[in-house]
């Protein structure tokens, strides 16, 4: 039996509880690819500065500043150090992943490529 009661607008009632809505994990994802861009670096910096797992599913919602987040978690560098490209262009940190979809990547096969450089340490 259906326990969908229909609304004065004649739309179903659902048992979505629209208290949790403003959480990530309800959104529509977006996969992508987190690839780094090739540097002169070499041998043990060059492996230790590679994502081991490169394929990451976010909320469209996600912005360029999130990712940056998780990738200097991920290999252990700061902030500053790291930059977000898409063809060879630098991304705002206040681009959502959505934004980034429709406006370059939109009627392509999924997943989104998305380059990140790393700059090196500089000494004070």
């Amino acid at each position: 039996m259906d326990d969908a009661v229909p609304d004065a607008a004649g739309l179903p009632y659902t048992s979505f509880d629209h208290s949790k809505a403003h959480f990530y994990r309800y959104d529509e994802q977006v996969s992508l690819c987190l690839e780094r861009l090739s540097s002169s670096l070499t041998g043990k910096d060059k492996t230790k500065l590679t994502l081991q797992q490169k394929f990451v599913r976010c909320s469209v919602r996600a912005e360029v500043r999130h990712l940056r987040k998780v990738l200097c978690h991920r290999l252990n560098v700061e902030k500053h150090q790291v930059q977000m490209l898409f063809n060879n262009e630098s991304l705002p940190d206040h681009m959502t992943m959505k934004r980034l979809w429709l406006s370059h990547w939109f009627g392509k096969a999924q997943p989104l490529v998305l380059h990140y450089t790393i700059k090196d340490k500089r000494t004070r």
